[in-house]
Protein backbone atom coordinates (compact mmCIF):
# COMPACT_ATOMS: atom_id res chain seq x y z
CA UNK A 1 0.00 0.00 0.00
CA UNK A 2 2.57 2.54 1.09
CA UNK A 3 4.94 2.21 -1.84
CA UNK A 4 2.20 2.21 -4.47
CA UNK A 5 0.67 5.31 -2.91
CA UNK A 6 4.08 7.03 -2.79
CA UNK A 7 4.39 6.72 -6.56
CA UNK A 8 0.77 7.60 -7.32
CA UNK A 9 -0.24 4.07 -8.32
CA UNK A 10 -2.49 3.02 -5.43
CA UNK A 11 -5.48 2.73 -7.78
CA UNK A 12 -3.72 -0.18 -9.46
CA UNK A 13 -4.89 -2.26 -6.50
CA UNK A 14 -8.47 -1.16 -7.16
CA UNK A 15 -8.12 -2.06 -10.83
CA UNK A 16 -6.87 -5.54 -9.98
CA UNK A 17 -8.85 -6.40 -6.82
CA UNK A 18 -11.72 -3.82 -6.81
CA UNK A 19 -11.63 -3.72 -2.98
CA UNK A 20 -8.92 -3.90 -0.34
CA UNK A 21 -9.60 -4.78 3.30
CA UNK A 22 -7.03 -3.94 5.95
CA UNK A 23 -7.06 -4.96 9.62
CA UNK A 24 -6.81 -2.39 12.42
CA UNK A 25 -3.10 -2.98 13.05
CA UNK A 26 -2.27 -2.23 9.41
CA UNK A 27 -4.47 0.87 9.50
CA UNK A 28 -2.59 2.04 12.62
CA UNK A 29 0.82 1.31 11.07
CA UNK A 30 0.06 2.87 7.69
CA UNK A 31 -2.48 5.63 8.29
CA UNK A 32 -2.33 6.68 11.96
CA UNK A 33 1.47 6.55 12.32
CA UNK A 34 1.86 7.94 8.80
CA UNK A 35 -0.34 10.92 9.61
CA UNK A 36 1.68 11.54 12.79
CA UNK A 37 4.78 11.78 10.60
CA UNK A 38 2.91 13.95 8.02
CA UNK A 39 3.34 11.28 5.32
CA UNK A 40 1.28 12.15 2.23
CA UNK A 41 0.81 8.45 1.40
CA UNK A 42 -1.05 7.96 4.71
CA UNK A 43 -3.68 10.50 3.68
CA UNK A 44 -3.93 9.02 0.17
CA UNK A 45 -4.58 5.55 1.59
CA UNK A 46 -7.04 6.84 4.21
CA UNK A 47 -9.18 8.62 1.62
CA UNK A 48 -9.64 5.72 -0.82
CA UNK A 49 -13.26 4.54 -0.40
CA UNK A 50 -12.40 1.08 -1.79
CA UNK A 51 -9.83 0.52 1.01
CA UNK A 52 -11.74 -0.43 4.14
CA UNK A 53 -10.67 -1.24 7.66
CA UNK A 54 -12.04 -4.35 9.32
CA UNK A 55 -11.89 -5.19 13.03
CA UNK A 56 -11.01 -8.73 13.98
CA UNK A 57 -13.22 -10.70 16.34
CA UNK A 58 -11.97 -11.64 19.82
CA UNK A 59 -11.36 -15.19 18.61
CA UNK A 60 -9.36 -13.89 15.65
CA UNK A 61 -7.37 -11.62 18.00
CA UNK A 62 -6.45 -14.69 20.03
CA UNK A 63 -5.23 -16.39 16.85
CA UNK A 64 -3.18 -13.28 16.06
CA UNK A 65 -1.53 -13.32 19.51
CA UNK A 66 -0.63 -17.00 19.10
CA UNK A 67 0.70 -16.40 15.59
CA UNK A 68 2.91 -13.49 16.69
CA UNK A 69 4.38 -15.74 19.42
CA UNK A 70 5.28 -18.62 17.09
CA UNK A 71 6.11 -16.81 13.85
CA UNK A 72 8.71 -14.12 13.34
CA UNK A 73 6.19 -11.56 12.03
CA UNK A 74 4.74 -8.28 13.20
CA UNK A 75 1.25 -7.55 14.46
CA UNK A 76 0.13 -6.03 11.13
CA UNK A 77 1.23 -9.07 9.16
CA UNK A 78 -0.35 -11.44 11.69
CA UNK A 79 -3.70 -9.60 11.63
CA UNK A 80 -3.66 -9.49 7.83
CA UNK A 81 -2.97 -13.24 7.62
CA UNK A 82 -5.74 -14.14 10.09
CA UNK A 83 -8.18 -11.79 8.35
CA UNK A 84 -7.35 -13.27 4.93
CA UNK A 85 -7.75 -16.79 6.36
CA UNK A 86 -11.21 -16.10 7.80
CA UNK A 87 -12.45 -14.00 4.88
CA UNK A 88 -11.03 -16.49 2.37
CA UNK A 89 -9.35 -13.63 0.50
CA UNK A 90 -6.00 -13.22 -1.19
CA UNK A 91 -3.31 -11.39 0.77
CA UNK A 92 -1.02 -8.58 -0.37
CA UNK A 93 2.15 -8.98 1.69
CA UNK A 94 5.76 -8.03 1.02
CA UNK A 95 7.31 -9.91 3.93
CA UNK A 96 9.00 -13.22 3.06
CA UNK A 97 8.28 -14.85 6.43
CA UNK A 98 4.69 -13.56 6.30
CA UNK A 99 4.25 -15.10 2.85
CA UNK A 100 5.42 -18.50 4.15
CA UNK A 101 3.11 -18.28 7.16
CA UNK A 102 0.16 -17.30 4.92
CA UNK A 103 0.89 -20.16 2.54
CA UNK A 104 0.85 -22.56 5.49
CA UNK A 105 -2.82 -21.51 5.87
CA UNK A 106 -3.40 -22.03 2.12
CA UNK A 107 -3.88 -18.29 1.57
CA UNK A 108 -3.19 -16.96 -1.91
CA UNK A 109 -0.50 -14.32 -1.58
CA UNK A 110 0.64 -11.42 -3.73
CA UNK A 111 3.81 -9.41 -3.50
CA UNK A 112 3.45 -5.87 -4.82
CA UNK A 113 5.45 -6.98 -7.85
CA UNK A 114 3.16 -9.96 -8.49
CA UNK A 115 0.21 -7.54 -8.54
CA UNK A 116 1.99 -5.81 -11.43
CA UNK A 117 2.33 -9.09 -13.33
CA UNK A 118 -1.35 -9.82 -12.76
CA UNK A 119 -2.24 -6.33 -14.01
CA UNK A 120 -0.15 -6.93 -17.13
CA UNK A 121 -1.76 -10.34 -17.66
CA UNK A 122 -5.24 -8.79 -17.31
CA UNK A 123 -4.17 -6.03 -19.73
CA UNK A 124 -4.78 -3.29 -17.16
CA UNK A 125 -1.26 -1.98 -17.69
CA UNK A 126 1.45 -2.64 -20.29
CA UNK A 127 4.77 -4.33 -19.59
CA UNK A 128 6.44 -0.96 -20.14
CA UNK A 129 4.17 0.66 -17.52
CA UNK A 130 4.88 -2.20 -15.09
CA UNK A 131 8.62 -1.79 -15.67
CA UNK A 132 8.39 1.93 -14.90
CA UNK A 133 6.35 1.19 -11.77
CA UNK A 134 8.99 -1.30 -10.55
CA UNK A 135 11.74 1.25 -11.14
CA UNK A 136 9.75 3.92 -9.29
CA UNK A 137 9.01 1.53 -6.41
CA UNK A 138 12.72 0.82 -5.98
CA UNK A 139 13.53 4.55 -6.11
CA UNK A 140 11.09 5.17 -3.22
CA UNK A 141 12.62 2.49 -1.02
CA UNK A 142 10.80 -0.72 -2.02
CA UNK A 143 13.40 -3.40 -1.35
CA UNK A 144 14.16 -6.20 -3.77
CA UNK A 145 17.20 -8.43 -3.89
CA UNK A 146 19.27 -7.40 -6.93
CA UNK A 147 18.81 -10.79 -8.61
CA UNK A 148 15.01 -10.57 -8.14
CA UNK A 149 14.94 -7.04 -9.54
CA UNK A 150 16.97 -8.14 -12.58
CA UNK A 151 14.66 -11.13 -13.15
CA UNK A 152 11.52 -8.95 -12.89
CA UNK A 153 12.87 -6.29 -15.24
CA UNK A 154 14.01 -8.99 -17.69
CA UNK A 155 10.57 -10.64 -17.69
CA UNK A 156 8.92 -7.26 -18.25
CA UNK A 157 11.27 -6.58 -21.18
CA UNK A 158 10.29 -9.78 -23.02
CA UNK A 159 8.04 -9.33 -26.04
Amino acid sequence: LIHLSKIGKITLLKNVFSRVIIPAAVFREVVVKGREKAKIDAEIIATQPWITQQQLTEKQQEEVKALVKVANIGLGEAEAIILAKHEKKALLIDDAVGVQVAKSFNIDTYWTTSVLFRAVHEEKITKEEARTIVENLVQTGYRLKPEILIAILHKLSEK
